[in-house]
């Protein structure tokens, strides 16, 4: 079976070269360094083969859904070596924003045949679709896509962004920190048990994938073995397998090729197997292994032994006895098969029944023998005579390389120099360099440098015994060059753990006692975090400053009015308030409302110079002062505080030619009405009358005649404008008599 290729950690140094068209130049790959996991897709197990010939399977190990079965650091690699490993990188940048891998280029790839992975180095070429704004001010993140601390030596700075839209070989990543969710757990507290943590299936994981960039003539390599090569560039890349990053699917979008109802498809080629080793210590009865356990089921074996325990009354607390051979008796540093031992294994027997046996697969365990022979190795020869009554004790087995699905996470730094001709270098070699470099020292190591501490050089270090000599002419007389330093390995709780060996860098020492059990340099860690910076904006280099503007004990430099806000972001350094006037003056009154400083505001609805700023009828009175009502003094509804006529005014007409012979509505026209209605009535003889509508509540609408009238014939007009469809009752009444008219107002 011969399984999709597989980008080395060097894959991404290429990262979209980043830059905007400002920066076409030649670069070269110069330093490099990734962090590389590997989690699984399914629960999986792996089997494990008896190497007797009997035909026994068992299962080796299982690994849960989520679970991480690969965590790879690469540190920061020198060039020479990357050279070595047959890695060779140029990358050319373009004027017109393209950028392509130049020819010459070589990156070594593993493929993965039969669950076994190989390595072979070769040319590569080709162009590449990318973007990039160095302007951006995005932050470099502190940690990774699963959310756990970077190795990055720039998080937390500011830096440009930048993207590769297209690419034959890399990841396809956004230049806009974007979010992604995976459809699978993650679980990374086998990484880190402190800060690890289960993260469900289709989740937003806690870090983004992006591109970063840095570019500056005065970039320092963070890796120590470059010791006379000067990056130009910085590139970071955060990527994880799925469709944001174009990585890790199937050939067929959309189709599920390997059954595990995603397009997910990369497969990892586990070689070797995870395993319990016995310390054999006397003292606590742990017996002796020739072999590793397949395996790290811990939780099951302390079942076992718990059992054994309290079958045998080896004591009185026997979940105490099982958790104390557990702790003593399993090696804690030694958890992978090495070597022949993968040829030799015990298999682990989870059944509650294997506890007679050392909870091992036995001779006597698969023959159903209810005898221990879990302290002996079973001895193959006594198959030989045809009887195996003599047979007993534990069986071995053998593990072959075995293929899991999985997705990945990656985080790429890479570092490259600019590449151009000796005119254009400067006396440090450094293309468009200003030469040697004031590198200020930064002994509270806040990033600020001190003005007063410096030494000048192409190169941060100084030659100890002749400052003006170069690295080159330091190492030529003799001489010893000390380099400024670029990090702290420590215990974590304020024990620095000093360098002791000559022959590695600070850093590369630090992972060797993270790495190896050195007495008196336990719990290492390397934190970067430079004692020297290419500033000097330090005012006080004993301590961290809040910034360049406060001293040590927080207070300002400069404070001229003693408000406590320093001179140089102080807006009004000379005016304690921090109140000043539209007049500038401080603790000053004069206010500017909009119609200039001091002067009178205008009132609502008119500009500064007292004119309506809304006026559609130009009669001075603002549109939103205007009462809209009847204006005419001859109407019977007159409104004497009206300004804009709504023609809404109502006449009273009177006809004294014939008089009536009785008090009555004679006619209301039209009924149903809209909007307006005339009422006819008849008065016989001269008396008071009043005219009033109401609605169906009995509420007054409106009063259309409340006089003394001669004796006559009138006529009303009711607009109803504004009121609501419906029923309404006109009543008209005298001193003795009343009559009423339904009205409809039909809209």
């Amino acid at each position: 079976m011969k399984l999709p290729n597989k980008i080395l950690l060097i894959s991404f140094f290429f990262i979209s070269l980043i830059y905007s068209q400002d920066i076409s130049g030649n670069y070269k790959l110069s330093g490099l360094s990734a962090v590389y996991y590997d989690f699984l897709r399914q629960e999986s197990s792996v089997t494990i083969t008896d190497n007797y010939g009997i035909g026994i399977t068992a299962i080796g190990d299982t690994y849960e859904q989520g679970e991480a079965i690969q965590y790879e650091y690469q540190s920061p690699t020198p060039e020479a070596f990357l050279n070595g490993a047959g890695v060779q990188l140029y990358v050319n940048f373009y004027t017109d924003g393209s950028a392509a891998i130049a020819q010459g280029s070589t990156y070594p790839t593993s493929t993965t045949e039969d669950c076994i992975s190989s390595l072979s180095t070769l040319p590569i070429t080709g162009d590449q679709g990318y973007s990039s704004n160095l302007n951006s001010g995005v932050t470099i993140p502190e940690i990774d896509i699963v959310g756990l601390p970077t190795k990055s030596i720039y998080s937390g700075q500011s830096a440009g962004s930048c993207s590769i839209t297209s690419s034959p070989v890399f990841d396809v990543f956004p230049q806009i920190p974007t979010e992604v969710t995976i459809p699978f757990p993650i679980n990374t507290s086998s990484i880190s048990p402190e800060l690890g943590q289960l993260i469900p299936e289709n989740t937003v994981l806690p870090g983004q994938t992006a591109g970063y960039a840095l570019v500056s003539n005065k970039l320092v390599s963070t890796v120590e073995q470059n010791t006379d090569i000067r990056p130009s560039l910085y590139l970071e890349w955060h990527a994880i397998d799925g469709p944001v990053n174009n990585s890790g699917l199937g050939d067929i979008i959309g189709e599920d090729e390997d059954g595990d109802g995603t397009d997910y498809d990369r497969i990892y080629g586990l070689e070797t197997i995870r395993a319990m080793y016995n310390t054999n210590l006397t003292e606590f009865n742990c017996g002796t292994w020739n072999y590793p356990i397949a395996g790290r089921n811990i939780i099951g074996l302390q079942s076992i032994k718990e059992q054994q325990c309290l079958y045998g009354t080896l004591d009185s607390d026997c979940a105490t006895y099982a958790e104390n051979w557990v702790d003593n008796c399993i090696d804690k540093n030694q958890t992978t098969a090495t070597g022949n031992d993968v040829g030799n294994l015990y298999a682990f027997d989870s059944n509650a029944s294997s506890s007679l046996w050392g909870g091992i697969i036995t001779w006597n365990s698969i023959n159903a023998i209810e005898i221990d022979d879990s302290h002996v190795d079973f001895i193959e020869s006594c198959l030989d005579d045809g009887d195996n009554s003599d047979c007993a004790g534990r069986l071995s087995f053998s593990y072959t390389p075995q293929c899991l699905p999985s997705f990945t996470v990656r985080l790429f730094m890479a570092e490259l120099t600019e590449l151009c001709e000796l005119s254009e270098q400067d006396e440090c070699g450094v293309c468009g360099g200003d030469g040697p470099v004031t590198w200020y020292n930064d002994a509270d190591r806040d990033g600020l440098g001190d003005p007063n501490n410096y030494k000048i050089n192409c190169l941060p270090g100084y030659c100890i015994q002749n400052e003006s000599l170069t690295y080159t002419e330091c190492g030529d007389a003799g001489n010893t060059w000390d380099w400024l330093s670029m990090g702290i390995c420590s215990d974590g709780n304020g024990t620095i753990y000093g360098n002791l060996n000559p022959n590695m860098g600070d850093f590369e020492f630090c992972n060797y006692i993270m790495d190896n059990v050195v007495p008196g340099y336990e719990n290492a860690t390397w934190i970067w975090d430079r004692d020297f910076s290419t500033n000097s904006l330090d005012s006080d280099d004993t301590c961290i400053n809040i910034d360049i503007y406060h001293n040590c004990s927080g207070g300002c430099i400069n404070d001229a009015d003693g408000d406590n806000l320093c001179d140089e972001t102080d807006e009004n350094p000379n005016c304690t308030s921090n109140i000043i006037d539209c007049n500038g003056i401080c603790d000053g009154t004069a206010q500017d409302l909009g119609c200039g400083c001091g002067e009178v505001v205008a009132s609502e609805y008119y500009d500064c110079d007292n004119i309506c700023i809304n006026d559609s009828n130009q009669d001075s009175i603002c549109d939103e002062l205007e009462i809209l009502g009847c204006t005419d003094t001859e109407a019977q509804n007159y409104n004497e505080g009206a300004t804009n006529n709504d023609d809404s005014c109502e006449y009273l007409s009177m006809n004294i030619n014939k008089i009536p012979e009785k008090f009555e509505i004679q006619s209301v026209y039209p009924n149903p009405f809209n909007p307006i209605v005339t009422i006819t009535y008849g008065v016989p003889t001269s008396q008071n009358i009043e005219g009033d509508i109401y609605n169906l509540s009995g509420k007054l609408v409106s009063t259309m005649v409340s006089q003394y009238q001669p004796a006559g014939n009138y006529s009303l007009k009711w607009n109803a404008t504004g009121k609501p469809s419906g029923i309404y009752i006109f009543i008209l009444k005298t001193e003795s008599e009343v009559k009423s008219q339904k009205l409809v107002l039909l809209k």
